[in-house]
Parts: structure tokens; sequence; C-alpha cells
């Protein structure tokens, strides 16, 4: 495949479709060569570009890995059932403090609202 698409989502889709070969248009003409080459002989061709792309994303943390000691404290407070507000006077933190911990929360796991949250936190064993 030779495309100027050099996201990984693009990558992905192509490899799982079957391509032989994914090389960027921004590429030497020489290494489009040698690509097509390859891939012509049988064999598979990635160029440097869309293998660094692949292990990046693979490096990326995972939601779980990302969050913080206190995200983790107040994921399991909100799973029992705290308020923002009994949260902070459980932990000493303004009202705001906990909303923005909650909504970082949301964002870092993917989830929806506090209920979509919780059902993350017991499906990944963030909570007992």
């Amino acid at each position: 495949m030779l495309t100027m698409s050099s996201d990984i989502s693009s990558i992905q889709n192509a490899i799982q479709a079957g391509v032989d070969g994914y090389i960027l248009k921004s590429e030497t003409r020489i290494n489009i060569l040698f690509g097509i080459r390859r891939v012509l002989l049988g064999e598979e061709y990635f160029s440097d570009e869309v293998i660094k792309t692949m292990i990046n994303s693979f490096r990326e943390k995972s939601p779980i890995t990302s969050l913080t000691k206190r995200e983790l404290e107040i994921l399991k407070l909100i799973a029992q059932g705290f308020l923002s507000k009994e949260i902070a006077q459980k932990l000493g933190l303004s009202i705001s403090t906990v909303n923005t911990h909650r909504k970082n929360l949301i964002e870092k796991t993917g989830s929806l609202n506090s209920q979509s949250l919780v059902k993350y936190a017991l499906d990944n064993n963030l909570i007992n």
C-alpha cells in the first residue's frame, strides 16, 4: 500500500485487510522501489516511519497505568457511592478538586459517566 496516511488507525486497518507492505508517499523514491520489490518477491515491507508509529502505539500507556494514586483513591470512593462533597470532606479536598479528578477519571478510562466509570473499575479489578 502506497499512501500518505501515517496514523495508527490506517496502518492497523491496512494490516487487518491483509496488505503485505505499507509505504508512505513521503519516502524516498529508492525506499518506495525497494519496498515494492520486496513485496513482489513475496516478502513483507513496512517503512521505518510506519514501524515507528506501530511501536509507539504499543508503548502508549493504558488508562489503568496512567491513573494516579489520588485518582484511584477517589475512584474507590465513587464506587462506594460517595458524592463529590462527601469525598472532598473525607480527603480534605475542595469539591472542585474532586470534580476535576472525577472528570479526568472519566476521560482517561473512556467512560461516559460515573456509572460507566464504576463498571470500568470493576471490569479492570481496580476496586473490590
